[in-house]
């Protein structure tokens, strides 16, 4: 398998943007399903969860890593009045991002970098909240992200962690096949091997909860407006990207991992 890198992943989600828009919501990560809901309101509820779980304090300062869009940053500062950070290695999706606040009128409070979690440009110190939602994954050296979480943390900090995960390492050849080829990851984490290697960065995990059911339903609620909506859909996105769209979610590889508990979804939540 070829070896990806950050500038891979950048070009990957500078390219897929509208694809992903097109299908999802306009937040890009697990919704949070106990009854039936449109895939907006779950992937809000999820956000209302994990602030909720990690017991985010109003007025706090978050660093939201991976950000995407900014869907969870926008509910971070409307919900809690946070002063937010982005950070994206997207260009195209930090500029969405930022349109999407001001549009929020949350200008004020949300601000966006360009840059790796790796290198964080933050000083020590400096946030109450490191918020990782569907981003982590993609890293291709997590140890050095989950130090540099440590660092720009404030003593009694929280990192609020949402991620797909490995969830039986004896598939992991097949889920690296098919789930993580198309997002162009090197390696996939399972629980254990988060909760190890935050520890070595100084992280004790306080709270976690299994959301694999969460991500079936929410593959399932796309797939099923994907087969209901083809052709509207195809004449939103370029061509080239359709077929892999097609092959990913009509033909439904990896919603096939999912419904065999191979490939998951968990909630973590770790204090400095």
């Amino acid at each position: 398998m070829a070896q990806f890198t950050d500038i891979i992943t950048q070009e990957y989600y500078d390219s897929f943007s509208d694809v992903y828009a097109s299908v999802w919501s306009s937040q890009m990560h697990t919704g949070y399903f106990g009854k039936k809901k449109s895939l907006e309101k779950a992937c809000a509820d999820m956000n209302v969860f994990l602030a909720t779980k990690a017991k985010l304090k109003r007025g706090c300062k978050v660093l939201s890593v991976g950000c995407g869009r900014g869907g969870g940053d926008r509910f971070l500062a409307k919900k809690l009045g946070a002063t937010v950070i982005g950070l994206d290695l997207s260009v195209r999706q930090l500029e969405e991002a930022l349109a999407a606040a001001r549009e929020a009128g949350l200008e004020k409070q949300v601000t966006y970098l360009c840059g790796s979690m790796t290198t964080l440009p933050l000083i020590d110190g400096s946030v109450d909240c490191v918020w990782v939602q569907e981003a982590l994954f993609h890293c291709h050296d997590k140890l050095k992200a989950a130090q540099e979480f440590s660092r720009v943390l404030k003593p009694g900090g929280v990192v609020v962690l949402e991620d797909s995960v490995l969830n039986y390492p004896g598939a992991k050849k097949e889920v690296m096949a098919i789930f993580g080829n198309r997002v162009h990851i090197n390696d996939i984490s399972t629980p254990s091997d988060y909760e190890h290697l935050f520890k070595q960065a100084g992280l004790k995990l306080t709270a976690s909860k299994d959301l694999t059911s969460h991500l079936l339903t929410t593959y399932e609620v796309i797939l099923d407006y994907i087969r209901k909506n083809r052709e509207k859909i195809r004449g939103k996105i370029d061509k080239k990207y359709w077929a892999a769209l097609d092959n990913d979610f009509d033909r439904p590889k990896t919603t096939r991992l999912v419904a065999e508990k191979k490939l998951g979804c968990i909630a973590m939540f770790f204090r400095k």
